[in-house]
């Protein structure tokens, strides 16, 4: 998806957020694989997953059900808890129980996990290019080797690669994800800390009016957006977003369900088919009103 004119707007409408590190990931025992039908295909820079990290599991599961239509199917109990999160037969990812430092402000977060070819390989990176490896390359039962890490400005991520492949390459129907874009300080510099794992080719984008948004590309497609944030205040952060057939509709759903919406559809961004909502948990999320059919890619 394209960054929609007057981008800028959205950043100054999300508060920073805190968030705290799991010692452990996941659902006792086996966690379900990134994909029902194994394709033994890795679409390398692609977000084979995306969780949501939070201590308030039930609260999230009722908010995206009563607001997207999301069925949940839990693995585990309590504090090691995974809902795995279904949109109409569809998976969309999963919720996560991680422990949050209320007294200190924390928030939930979703993290998306970028296939790569060698989990271990990319952690070293990380850690050598100025970033923070926040969970050791670990095997997950059923899923495969992972990683939590942090880039250089602070952006939380997931490494991952699957253990029967990667979801089909494909965008998806109303309600699943469709877009990722980082708010960086620096991000030519931030560009090329991605271009360093080796699966993104960035691309620079430049239009009147706009400023400068890098395209992180790979196989072909961009994944993925970096643009600059206003203000040093607001921490470097990834933000998904969740394409939706009718985006009036779906804020209405998001304010009756206890979500709040941080920046509401504006005529000159994006012609009014962009939005930014918090959900329940503190985790802020992206709303599109896309058209273009299932086959095509944002």
């Amino acid at each position: 998806m394209n960054r929609p004119r007057g981008w800028t707007i959205f950043l100054c409408c999300v508060a920073a957020l805190g968030f705290t590190v799991p010692g452990h990931a996941g659902a006792g025992g086996q966690w379900p694989p990134v994909t029902d039908v194994p394709t033994h295909i890795h679409v390398l820079g692609r977000s084979a997953s995306i969780d949501l990290l939070t201590d308030e599991v039930a609260v999230a599961e009722r908010f995206y059900a009563e607001v997207f239509g999301w069925t949940f199917e839990r693995h585990g109990e309590g504090k090691q808890v995974y809902a795995l999160a279904r949109a109409g037969g569809q998976r969309v990812g999963g919720v996560a129980y991680v422990a949050q430092a209320k007294a200190a402000n924390r928030a939930g977060r979703w993290i998306g996990m970028v296939s790569v070819p060698d989990v271990d390989a990319a952690a070293s990176y990380v850690a050598k290019a100025g970033g923070k490896v926040l969970l050791e390359p670990r095997d997950l039962p059923g899923r495969g080797k992972a990683s939590l890490v942090r880039d250089p400005e602070g952006a939380p991520f997931g490494l991952i690669r699957s253990l029967y492949g990667d979801p089909v390459d494909e965008l998806g129907d109303d309600n699943t994800w469709l877009w990722g874009e980082l708010w960086a300080q620096d991000p030519a510099a931030m560009a090329r800390f991605y271009q360093g794992l080796g699966v993104f080719t960035p691309r620079i984008e430049s239009r009147a009016e706009e400023p400068t948004e890098y395209f992180l590309m790979a196989e072909g497609y961009p994944r993925a957006g970096i643009i600059r944030s206003p203000r040093e205040s607001i921490p470097a952060v990834w933000l998904p977003y969740l394409r939706v057939g009718n985006l009036a509709r779906t804020l209405e759903r998001v304010v009756q369900a206890g979500g709040r919406v941080a920046l509401p559809p504006d005529p000159k961004i994006r012609g009014g088919r962009v939005a930014i909502f918090i959900d329940p948990v503190g985790a802020p999320v992206g709303v599109a009103e896309w058209s273009e059919p299932r086959e095509g890619r944002p």
